[in-house]
């Protein structure tokens, strides 16, 4: 089970997009599992208080906002301030001994706390198959059944990895799902590898191909964890920004669909495997039957013999 051990608001961002200007706040997260950070606007403080209230109206409030014009909330002053009200109001909802807050739903998604716990169990999952997959390569020039079984499951587990990164993609940051799909990459590439070896033929073509795949760039994303500027990046403007982050997003997207692609072409070879297997027991099944029978006519043969003698 994930719990916190702590949550603090170590920096800040004023952002223009969306319009207007607005301050965000990294709050730091830090589990019995992991470690990240999550972003969060004033609104963003404002709905959860609503919801936590709803819940123990005894919580401590959050900074108020300011109405003149000069306190707007990208002033550093006001910024300030926010920042000790929200480590305030956060430390106040951890050290509780009422924990009706920290337990409920909507503090759980407002720190991202479920979806965290879901990320730690796909690292946990792909170091698994990960090793699974070492284990398969060793025995794949057995090229027997079993192997193929085992190649099939291994396949199966690689489209469950592709589903659930997929379905993380909103909650966890540019930098990480990069790397899970760089990860996820490398396991396609040793199903590959795997497949190419139980036919005897390909490796070093295949192992090549794996090689280019690891020097190619890494991608980045439209989200952000903290803004670094590239030789690629510093002459553009805003709009260009876009234009470049959507269309790495794009490429993004082509990948993904290729390995959909890969691993619907390994599905359908598991599928050929399967039918394959199942005939030969069928056949197998049938000698069984024509040896029964034959036995049965040798027997009633011997029968006769003696009867004969």
């Amino acid at each position: 089970m994930t719990s916190i051990r702590s949550l603090s608001i170590d920096s800040h961002q004023i952002r223009t997009i969306p319009p207007p200007s607005h301050a965000v706040y990294q709050i730091r997260v830090v589990t019995n599992v992991s470690e990240y950070s999550v972003s969060k606007r004033y609104s963003d403080f404002a709905a959860l208080d609503e919801q936590l209230r709803v819940l123990d109206g005894s919580l401590i409030a959050i900074p108020s906002k300011h109405l003149l014009r000069f306190r707007q909330s990208t002033n550093e002053e006001v910024v300030r301030e926010r920042i000790a009200g929200f480590n305030a109001y956060l430390h106040h909802i951890l050290a509780s001994r009422n924990g009706v807050w920290r337990e409920s739903k909507a503090f759980k998604a407002f720190i991202n706390l479920d979806s965290t716990a879901k990320q730690f169990h796909w690292m946990e999952r792909y170091t698994q198959l990960s090793d699974c997959l070492r284990a398969l390569k060793g025995a794949a020039y057995k090229r027997d059944a079993g192997t193929r079984r085992e190649l099939f499951a291994a396949l199966a587990r690689v489209r469950e990895l592709q589903v659930q990164l997929e379905q993380s993609r909103d909650s966890i940051s540019s930098n990480e799902f990069n790397k899970r799909h760089q990860k996820l990459l490398a396991l396609v590439d040793q199903l590959d590898l795997i497949e190419l070896m139980m036919k005897d033929g390909g490796v070093e073509k295949q192992q090549q191909q794996q090689q280019q795949r690891q020097q190619q760039p890494k991608l980045s994303f439209g989200r952000t964890s903290k803004a670094q500027e590239t030789d690629e990046t510093r002459p553009l403007d805003s709009h260009q920004l876009l234009s470049l982050q959507s269309t790495k997003m794009a490429a993004q997207d082509t990948q993904l669909e290729q390995i959909s692609v890969r691993l619907q072409r390994q599905l359908e070879m598991g599928l050929a495997i399967h039918g394959e297997i199942a005939q030969h027991n069928e056949l197998l099944d049938g000698l069984d039957s024509d040896l029964s029978s034959l036995d049965v006519k040798l027997g009633k043969a011997d029968k006769m013999m003696s009867r004969l003698e």
